[in-house]
């Protein structure tokens, strides 16, 4: 190896490689952290699997939402029924209420979300592992969102506003719209309004149907006649598919051109070195093809030398690359980790694609020069010389 290094000048070997080392390091950091951002935004792309809306709305708001046909007490009371009555019947309607409360510990009080919800609901989600059959019929009793469950401790019930909530197990969720932060609430199945502070968060109504059977124009049709619109938000998962596929094709652009121009300056580093080095030893080549050497065998031997400083690039490009993607993806893990079980894993892919892409640079690198030496006139070359 070093015997096929030493017909480069050490001063240009070093810049070569040294050049080409950070363009790969760039190469692998932006590969790496567009791959992550596309699995995330990907992630999202599973709501296409169904029509998905949310609506949500204050208590406090349901009399003027209605047109003064429901007091806030009795929409709550009735909210499935009437949603029962406007809706297609293939559409799911999960209702949750939310509030808020404070949990009690030893070292003091903060808030913590209560979502009521059944058990329907949490199935839906894919949540595991989910509570039992009975879950529906329980009152007073706690189920813990997976972050919630790793800062209480093992103390058997929360201490909520002074009242005591019995823990019946823990729940892990998948980080995806439209349900983000679920991990942090507390879920119950009963008995919200005895364990909240604040009455006023309001509602929240999940509705998911065959994909395909119910658009936002249409949801809005069947609403209208019983809600004034203006007092509801609506959230269309349909909304999240297109903005995750505008963002997938717009990381795709930009990391696929940066790459480009990465690339481009790598390759001139390289090539750049075999050109000086070629002009340089074109006696030398020309008395090998003298005393029978061909010319496969001078191509051969020059993009092994541009392969071997290409590789030793890559050695140590890509390990500095892949420390610098894991030291950037810190400040993003909350955004990268949307739907994805595995966030703060080196992915290979990057890595992969980088090196190939490089390899294939020095070997074009090494190619062109070395075919123009090899097939010059070597008595040409040695008159000339």
């Amino acid at each position: 190896m070093l015997q096929i290094l030493a017909a480069h000048k050490p001063s240009r070997l070093l810049f070569a490689v040294l050049t080409l080392s950070i363009a790969i390091l760039g190469i692998v950091t932006n590969y790496a952290l567009s791959h992550d951002a596309i699995r995330a935004f990907q992630a999202q792309l599973a709501l296409k699997d169904d029509d998905q809306f949310l609506l949500t709305g204050q208590l406090s708001d349901m009399q003027a939402a209605t047109r003064n046909r429901h007091d806030s007490a009795a929409f709550d009371a009735r909210i499935d029924r009437i949603l029962d009555q406007i809706l297609p019947v293939d559409v799911e309607v999960h209702v949750l209420r939310i509030r808020t409360s404070r949990q009690i510990t030893d070292a003091g009080s903060h808030p913590v979300r209560l979502v009521q919800a059944r058990r329907d609901f949490l199935a839906g989600l894919d949540a595991a592992p989910l509570p039992g059959p009975a879950w529906d019929e329980s009152h007073g009793l706690c189920l813990l969102g997976g972050s919630v469950a790793r800062h209480s401790g093992d103390s058997g019930a929360l201490d909520l506003d002074g009242r005591r909530c019995p823990i019946v197990g823990t729940i892990d969720l998948p980080e995806l719209p439209p349900f983000l932060g679920l991990n942090e609430a507390v879920f119950i199945a009963n008995g919200i309004d005895e364990l909240a502070t604040d009455l006023a968060v309001g509602w929240t109504i999940h509705l998911r149907a065959p994909a395909g059977t119910l658009s936002d124009t249409a949801l809005r049709a069947h609403l209208n006649p019983v809600f004034d619109l203006a007092y509801l938000t609506i959230w269309s998962g349909a909304d999240v598919v297109a903005r995750a596929e505008r963002l997938i094709a717009i990381v795709r652009l930009i990391a696929n051109g940066l790459g480009v121009v990465i690339l481009l300056v790598g390759g001139a580093s390289i090539a750049s070195l075999m050109s000086f080095s070629i002009a340089e030893r074109a006696r030398e080549i020309a008395v090998k093809r003298t005393i029978g050497a061909s010319r496969g065998q001078i191509l051969r031997e020059i993009m092994a030398e541009a392969m071997l400083i290409g590789l030793i690039s890559c050695a140590i490009g890509t390990v500095a690359g892949s420390a610098l993607a894991l030291h950037l993806k810190a400040p993003l893990a909350e955004f990268l980790a949307v739907g994805l079980t595995e966030v703060g894993r080196p992915s290979v892919w990057p890595v992969v694609k980088a090196v190939a892409q490089v390899l294939i640079l020095c070997a074009l690198a090494g190619a062109i020069p070395g075919w123009r030496a090899a097939t010059r006139d070597p008595a040409a070359v040695l008159r000339a010389a």
